[in-house]
């Protein structure tokens, strides 16, 4: 008996100081630590997304389950103390699906510990972390490549674009649409267009990251949305590569952040992920104002021999668009007319007519019909039908390779700012003009790498200085957003232009013989000796109020419509659009007018110049205001992709003017 009591109390003192010598190496790990300031290093910062500010340290993740320590979110000191201890935890995790040892959940984090601090082995147990071990093995990445999807206006997330990654991997290599793609995307259902762009840009949205098949994506964006995809391949290493992949994994389980459209989006923290796989890269800290995609390409571009390779992914429609360019006038007719009727290529005479192209372009087109519809039975008999007669034609007669398709990549793209100077007349007198615009694009600048026929404008200021000493803004444009993609046989989509902007008016005050007379009585000065003073400021008061003024009422405008082409190899586009438009501003009856509009677009662009007419006129009558119209010519000569001259004349109602000026983008 007595030796079992000595047994058992030297199994106590060893247990004892087993767990005195843990504590005790923990402690040093974390006095280690703070001696190096590790909390410091940049690899820790990256993996915690700290920022500094005035206010000191804060970590741009916004989900409490990513920090250990309850003060982890702006303290990198304690959330690195807390994170080392957890990493000793003996704790029992029998399931990893409901919760993961912290070595399992921050891979990277364990790594980051165990290299700059070099723990004992021996002194800590190592977990096996079999789920996400599968989950690497599975990937078997040979390469990551930052894939860029063009833009889609229906969405205002993706109207400038879209980034994404690629795992590339080497089960995959003749048959890449199995390989995965990690996105960074807001979390919502929202169909509220106007709600959904609100919370988009003020943060009221979760962001997270998640992964797929890549074959989603290009179903979703080339397919569907009819967006071309560009892939730069990066020339990460194979530890690199592991780096990566450890901290996607963190970000995939346990990271979400408040989402916003033009800083903290999918190209600003697909930067962060890039920066802590090759460390010494800095691709966030440049940016101004809006992280926006096609410069995301052009930075990575920028970064000498991180991109090894670019490929090209046309989306469905651009491959369609590019075989009707094949064809000759009889082969475009005869495709035209089985689109319409839904005809056989048999019932036509085929004397030197490439029967494999029209069937080829006819099958893609009715793929891309079937994308945007629901599928009918007659639907899928007509392309089976198609599918039957291309299969018994055997040699191909055409081919696409080495043909250069329409689209421009991103990087080819002009510069994202504008500022703009300008000397010009009006009735008001001559004048200089600075404009400014943080972004984007407007219908008269280069359209290579951009949507043709297409504005998406961001915060645009006009300031003018007249040579009487008067200095004003004209004219400020928070939101513009317009589509002019032409309708053709096979498509016809919707025109539309969206303004929302402080905008500039001239107002002139009418009155009948009686309000001028009651406006005299009001004006003259009864308790005066004589009228005469009274009268005199009745003159100069009533050719002030009969005098157009300029005032800037809120405006709000919404058009849709259609547009076309002159005719199928010309340059000349014509819109015709129709919707409403609201003005507000106290100088209006009852403090606003609204109008049924009608407006008109039309440009034509040879070389380097491109010439644009819009027109309007707005039926404020039906508001109790009087009626208004727009009517302004511009010509912009291209001196680079970054560099314009514009001449501009506009008239609209008691008012008109003209400029000559220079345009910058940086």
């Amino acid at each position: 008996m007595k030796k079992i009591l000595v047994l058992f109390t030297i199994y106590l003192s060893l247990g004892n100081n087993l767990n005195s010598q843990d504590i005790n190496y923990k402690t040093q790990l974390v006095s280690e630590m703070k001696t190096m300031k590790l909390y410091l290093d940049k690899e820790w910062l990256l993996l915690m997304r700290y920022r500094k500010n005035f206010l000191g340290w804060k970590s741009e993740v916004d989900n409490p389950e990513y920090f250990f320590s309850k003060f982890g979110k702006t303290n990198p000191e304690m959330e690195l103390e807390s994170t080392i201890i957890s990493f000793f935890d003996d704790s029992e995790y029998p399931d990893e699906n409901q919760k993961m040892h912290p070595q399992c959940a921050f891979p990277a984090r364990f790594s980051f510990v165990q290299k700059k601090l070099i723990i004992n082995p021996d002194k800590i147990k190592i977990q096996t972390c079999n789920k996400f071990k599968v989950w690497k093995d599975s990937l078997d990445p040979d390469s990551l490549s930052v894939v860029f999807a063009s833009y889609y206006l229906g969405s205002p997330a993706s109207i400038m674009g879209h980034t994404l990654f690629k795992i590339n991997s080497k089960q995959n290599k003749n048959k890449e649409l199995l390989d995965y793609g990690v996105n960074y995307a807001a979390v919502t259902n929202d169909k509220n267009p106007f709600r959904y762009t609100w919370k988009g840009l003020t943060g009221g949205y979760s962001g997270i990251f998640s992964i797929y098949p890549y074959y989603v994506k290009v179903n979703e964006y080339n397919d569907m949305e009819t967006r071309d995809l560009w892939e730069y391949e990066l020339s990460l290493n194979k530890h690199e590569l592991e780096r990566f992949l450890n901290h996607l994994w963190e970000l995939l389980w346990s990271a979400k952040f408040d989402y916003f459209f033009f800083d903290e989006n999918c190209s600003y923290h697909m930067y962060a992920l890039v920066e802590y796989s090759r460390l010494g890269l800095k691709l966030r800290d440049d940016f101004y104002l809006v992280v926006n995609p096609p410069e995301s390409i052009k930075k990575y571009l920028s970064q000498e021999g991180l991109i090894n390779s670019i490929k090209f992914r046309p989306s469905l429609y651009t491959n369609i668009e590019q075989k009707i360019d094949l064809m000759n006038e009889k082969e475009k007719d005869i495709f035209y007319d089985i689109w319409k009727e839904q005809k056989s290529i048999e019932s036509y005479s085929l004397s030197n007519i490439r029967k494999d192209l029209i069937l080829d372009t006819l099958l893609d087109s009715w793929r891309w019909k079937l994308q945007k519809n629901n599928q009918s039975e007659e639907d899928k008999k007509i392309y089976k039908k198609y599918l039957i007669e291309r299969s018994l034609i055997e040699e191909d007669t055409y081919s696409l390779i080495g043909k250069e398709y329409k689209s421009y990549p991103p990087e080819k793209s002009h510069d994202f700012s504008r500022i703009s100077v300008s000397r010009g007349i009006s009735n008001d007198g001559a004048f200089q003009e600075l404009k400014y615009r943080i972004g984007y694009h407007d219908i008269l600048n280069s359209e290579k790498g951009f949507m043709p026929n297409s504005e998406v404008i961001l915060g645009d200021v006009s300031i003018r200085y007249f040579d009487n000493n008067k200095l004003y803004i004209d004219k400020f444009v928070l939101g513009g957003l317009s589509s002019f993609n032409h309708a053709n046989k096979l498509a016809n989509p919707v025109s539309y232009k969206i303004d929302i902007s402080f905008d500039s008016v001239m107002k002139k005050n009418e009155y009948g013989t009686l309000g001028r007379d009651l406006f005299l009585i009001s004006m003259l000065n009864l308790s005066d000796s004589t009228n005469q003073m009274g009268i005199n400021f009745y003159n100069s008061s009533l050719r002030k109020e009969y005098e157009a003024f300029k005032i800037h009422p809120f405006n709000l405008e919404g058009l849709f419509g259609k547009s076309y082409y002159y005719s199928k190899s010309s340059k000349f586009l014509f819109s015709l659009l129709s919707g409403p438009k609201l003005q507000i501003h106290n100088e209006f009856t009852n403090g606003y007018r609204w109008a049924p509009a009608i407006f008109i677009n039309l440009t034509y662009e040879i070389q380097n110049w491109k010439f644009g007419y819009m027109g309007g006129y707005y039926h404020y009558a039906i508001s109790q205001n009087k009626n208004d119209y727009l009517s302004n010519f511009k010509i912009r000569y291209l001196l680079s992709d970054n560099r314009e001259i514009r001449l501009d004349w506009s008239t609209q109602a008691y008012f008109s003017e003209g400029s000559l000026g220079f345009h910058f983008l940086f």
